[in-house]
């Protein structure tokens, strides 16, 4: 039950995070390894090799962070900004 939860909730968060991302043109993926989720950003002209992890969780504290979405789109959105001020 505990595993069906975790993943209702990391799906919910990726759509909270998905939104917020729509706001830039970029490309983003998630990399999921076990229980652990790492989102990656890039601009849509670079090659794949090019993805810079800007966020990470675990699925277990994917209800704590959808409960906190305030701070997570601020933080979202710092973190981009921060890789576009990294690339000029």
């Amino acid at each position: 039950m505990s595993s069906l939860l975790d993943k209702y909730f990391t799906k919910k968060l990726k759509k909270c995070i998905n939104k917020v991302l729509i706001k830039w043109y970029i490309d983003f993926k998630y990399i999921e390894h076990n229980n652990y989720v790492r989102l990656a950003i890039k601009k849509k002209i670079y090659n794949d090799e090019q993805y810079e992890v800007i966020f990470s969780f675990f699925k277990d504290d994917a209800f704590i962070i959808l409960c906190r979405q305030k701070e997570l789109e601020e933080y979202i959105k710092n973190q981009v900004e921060g890789y576009f001020n990294n690339l000029k």
